[in-house]
């Protein structure tokens, strides 16, 4: 299995009263309510804030359908641990029609940290923008008090003449072993995310131990040398 591992809505949508309302109240007519604006921003939780994102299209066989990578960068600011972490990716095509949405799934997000998490998939046309929200609820709701563990940070390098893969060395420096995934994103030259992944399922690494990992993928169609942002996470989740 694979752990887990895309704008930054804020606000709250509304209901528009008509103007004449005020006086059909008085009346005791019912008042007319009409839909939110077509602009209304979701309702976002802000215990999980989306504070970076980016996709890149990636090479495909002649004949296959296009695919997009996409990297989101999801922060936790708050002093309660995050669980039942979801990011749900909408994918526009380059008209701006709504072609599919994509939901990835982290297991949690510790209290006061940021994770970042990475996806790749096939849509019907090519990609022009993402859309990425976050949702979790508090781990209080669901018992427990012990902290999680956190997220760890760890080497990585990006080699698109090989495969493309991005691998790299993870040392456990925590007290207890656990399973860990490695999530990814790929930063150009600016420092902004253009696309990112995961990579296999690290087993039980105990305290003081290092392993080697790789994640192969498909080359980004992008501009430039790609550097790789890449953490772990101990506690085991799945698509």
């Amino acid at each position: 299995m694979n752990e887990k591992r895309i704008s930054r809505a804020k606000g709250k949508s509304f209901a528009v009263i008509n103007p004449i309302s005020a006086a059909a109240l008085v009346l005791g007519i019912t008042p007319l309510v009409l839909a939110p604006p077509a602009h209304a921003k979701p309702e976002v939780n802000k215990m999980c804030t989306v504070t970076e994102q980016g996709f890149s299209a990636v090479q495909t066989q002649p004949g296959d359908k296009p695919a997009v990578s996409v990297g989101v960068e999801v922060r936790n600011r708050t002093k309660k641990d995050a669980v039942q972490v979801t990011l749900r990716v909408n994918a526009f095509s380059q008209s701006g029609k709504l072609m599919m949405t994509q939901e990835l799934g982290l297991q949690n997000v510790p209290s006061r940290s940021t994770v970042v998490d990475g996806y790749t998939f096939e849509t019907e046309e090519p990609v022009g923008r993402i859309s990425v929200s976050a949702t979790c609820d508090e781990r209080s709701k669901f018992g427990g008090t012990k902290p999680l563990p956190k997220y760890t940070s760890t080497a990585a390098t990006y080699d698109p003449a090989r495969e493309p893969t991005v691998q790299g060395e993870f040392v456990n420096r925590r007290k207890t072993a656990y399973f860990y995934n490695v999530f990814y994103v790929l930063r150009n030259v600016t420092g902004n995310i253009v696309g990112g992944s995961f990579s296999n399922t690290l087993g039980d690494v105990a305290k003081g131990d290092r392993i080697a990992w790789k994640a192969g993928g498909r080359a980004l169609i992008t501009d430039g040398p790609l550097t790789v942002q890449a953490n772990t996470s101990s506690v085991y989740s799945a698509f």
